[in-house]
């Protein structure tokens, strides 16, 4: 099976979590970054310099958001996982999204899963806010564009009087276009 593998916004600790990722993700893979820095010492496909967030506070979700989030910088890297997700080819049969900053407690097995336009399959754990694990997901092109279609769709979302909280609103976005979320028996870690 060909895999994309997208890693977008901060590399932070890629270098001690490269290993582990291109073991755990196995078979003919190619990484795309699009990320604030280049990758040192990593072999990739294409890489696009992220666009930083400006600092600026948009107080619009300010009403109704989880205390923790701020929802400008979210926004941001929901817009940056959108811009990168763009910029891979739809010639793979799984598209992957992870952070750069985490490792895998065991290889997944990409041939085992099928890849219908509506399912994403997610590790378990790290939910967050009666949402899903926003640290790795993957499935077909079609379910991925889906995945990353919560940077258009989270108006509605929060005009809906939905609390703003990033893992709610994946898990939300997945739910409303009829995206069934299967979990895999691996974990993920972030690593600092």
């Amino acid at each position: 099976m060909r895999v994309a593998v997208l890693y977008a916004g901060d590399i932070r600790t890629w270098n001690k979590c490269r290993e582990n990722q291109l073991r755990n993700i196995p078979g003919e893979k190619d990484l795309y970054f699009y990320t604030y820095t280049e990758p040192e010492n990593t072999i990739y496909k294409k890489f696009i310099q992220a666009s930083l967030w400006n600092g600026v506070w948009d107080d619009r979700y300010a009403a109704n958001k989880h205390p923790w989030i701020d929802t400008s910088r979210v926004m941001k890297i929901w817009e940056n996982l959108y811009n990168g997700f763009q910029m891979i080819p739809r010639e793979y049969d799984v598209y992957v999204k992870s952070r750069c900053d985490i490792e895998l407690n065991g290889e997944i097995e990409f041939n085992k899963f099928t890849y219908p336009p509506n399912k994403v399959y997610i590790p378990k754990g790290s939910d967050y806010e009666n949402g899903v694990n926003d640290q790795f997901a993957f499935g077909s092109y079609e379910a991925m564009e889906k995945y990353f279609s919560v940077h258009s769709n989270h108006p509605k979302m929060f005009e809906d009087g939905l609390r703003f909280h990033t893992e709610y609103y994946i898990f939300k976005n997945l739910e409303r276009q009829g995206v069934t979320i299967e979990r895999i028996d691996i974990y993920n870690s972030i690593v600092r």
